[in-house]
């Protein structure tokens, strides 16, 4: 006679959940929207001079300034200033370096080396000062790219010009809401803590989460808390 099959263990519900936790998508972030539109008006402004002008081949110079408005979203205004003055002037000095590489170098493996080693820079750099999304994908793809374009020495000034150009209009386009609401990051981090906590009280929300949301609530109040040193010595 055939043996009758034993009735499927139940799984626990925390066990389930857990399980469903580990392998959930992972969201687009908090400020995707702000991002999404910062990038794409720097892009489009600098987009339609270029068209104005005739010289849309220079369209990726200006494009490694502007699409570093994608970055900084989360942060307080004063912090944001920071960051994106810093992140331009980083990408101003990867972008050099591939440039200066694709006028030089003809052999494709050594080109390819250096972009690589570019790209580990970008990662290690944007770990340390956990910058946020898109992290290092953005400015790596863009630097990466450069490696391999058509250059000579002698037009490097002038396409580094034109990639501060468009990191000077990506500084303007992410700092503009500041003059609508001057405290928006910091109001809107303490929304998602609180977002996070009532979905944890409902059972609907991971332990991770809440912790990761007021973590970065409390990290977005401390930078607008902060002054500049010579403020606080003066005060002082």
């Amino acid at each position: 006679m055939p043996t009758p099959a034993l009735p499927p263990l139940p799984v626990p519900r925390s066990l389930a959940r857990s399980v469903r936790d580990a392998v959930r998508l992972n969201g687009f972030g908090d400020g995707w929207r702000q991002r999404g539109f910062s990038g794409g008006a720097a892009f489009l402004i600098s987009g339609l001079v270029l068209l104005a002008v005739g010289r849309m081949d220079l369209v990726l110079y200006t494009s490694a300034g502007s699409m570093l408005s994608l970055y900084g979203h989360g942060l307080p205004y004063r912090a944001r200033a920071r960051t994106l003055l810093l992140l331009v002037l980083g990408m101003t000095a990867s972008l050099a370096v591939a440039l200066v590489c694709a006028a030089t170098v003809d052999s494709t493996a050594l080109l390819v080396l250096g972009a690589a080693l570019l790209a580990a820079v970008h990662k290690m750099a944007c770990e340390a000062t956990r910058i946020g999304p898109p992290n290092n994908v953005v400015i790596t793809f863009l630097a990466a790219t450069a490696f391999f374009l058509p250059q000579e020495l002698h037009e490097i000034p002038f396409h580094l010009a034109l990639q501060l150009a468009g990191g000077a209009l990506a500084w303007l386009v992410a700092m503009a809401p500041a003059l609508r609401r001057p405290h928006g990051p910091e109001r809107i981090a303490v929304a998602r803590a609180l977002e996070a906590a009532a979905r944890g009280l409902r059972g609907t929300g991971t332990a991770h989460g809440t912790a990761a949301a007021v973590n970065s609530a409390w990290q977005t109040l401390f930078r607008a808390a902060e002054r500049p040193r010579s403020a606080a010595g003066a005060r002082a």
